[in-house]
């Protein structure tokens, strides 16, 4: 049975992947799912499940619904590995069955937590020592002021420009660099005023229209959201040219992997499984939505 890093999006049907996980997730937390996959459904799932407090709170009806006596945290890291959420991706986002290139003319993400971005640019740069060819790399810059926790580089920044950085200029002043310094070039940092995603790349692609439409893109995540990224980008990028990635070779996925936290890891270099499920949930509805246009 295919999981979240197996998919094949046409003709998907999300509760079907990893072995039903969804529903179990569902059933176990009290949450009525529904028989067939809706939008609707996917979105009460993941405002239901996402911060988690259900399977902390509860586990004990959980226990009993299951029949098992493990413990929420064995609960959530369970489930999260066996979603494959954590595995590391590299294909085809309508058909993981097809040839991958070894040459993209853009790769393009969009900013997170310090962490994340650079978990983002570190997969770039293991594609490009693995001979991998980018043309260009665009990062989509979101405003949301950063906190220190987030990466050391954080403060260091602050301490340069006498206050915390947003995302964007987080990508600028370290991401960027980063890149720069391996090899990676040009990288083009982006401002975007919003905090909607869907809006966010609609502003980016217009920017970057020509090196977006005509061309082979690699959208770059990392786990558990490399879904994300490219099933974030299709419709907008559809939106402004239906013929986008009409025949399923033009938009490809890339994200790392990551390993569960069972014994208090921290974020640094473990996946904490609660907050895991959350985007289990959002992948589903993100990869349900994208079907639709397959």
């Amino acid at each position: 049975m295919a999981d979240f890093s197996g998919f094949e999006l046409r003709g998907i049907n999300v509760y079907e992947l990893a072995d039903g996980l969804l529903p179990e997730m569902a059933l176990a937390t009290g949450y009525d799912l529904g028989a067939v996959p809706t939008e609707e459904a996917l979105r009460g799932l993941i405002a239901h499940i996402g911060p988690a407090k259900t399977l902390q709170d509860n586990i004990a009806v959980v226990q009993e619904r299951l029949g098992t006596r493990d413990d929420a945290l064995t609960f959530a890291a369970n489930w999260t590995e066996r979603s494959g959420v954590l595995e590391p991706v590299h294909r085809g986002f309508v058909d993981d069955t097809r040839h991958v290139p070894d040459s993209f003319k853009t790769a393009i993400f969009n900013t997170a937590v310090g962490r994340w971005q650079e978990r983002r640019a570190n997969r770039l740069i293991q594609l490009n020592e693995a001979g991998k060819r980018i043309g260009r790399v665009i990062i989509l810059g979101g405003q949301r002021v950063m906190g220190e926790g987030e990466h050391p580089a954080v403060a260091q920044l602050a301490k340069k420009s006498g206050s915390l950085p947003t995302e964007t200029e987080f990508a600028r002043g370290y991401i960027r660099a980063l890149l720069l310094s391996k090899g990676i070039s040009p990288v083009h940092v982006e401002a975007i005023e919003s905090t909607d995603a869907e809006d966010i790349f609609y502003q980016g692609l217009e920017v970057h229209r020509n090196n977006v439409m005509n061309g082979r893109v690699l959208a770059v995540g990392n786990a558990p959201s490399a879904i994300q990224v490219a099933a974030q980008l299709r419709p907008v990028a559809k939106g402004i040219d239906a013929s986008f990635d009409a025949n399923g070779r033009q938009l490809f996925m890339t994200g790392d992997s990551i390993e569960v936290a069972r014994h208090g890891e921290g974020p640094e270099t473990h996946q904490n499984p609660f907050s895991a499920l959350g985007q289990i949930a959002r992948n589903g509805l993100l990869l349900h939505m994208a079907a639709q246009d397959a």
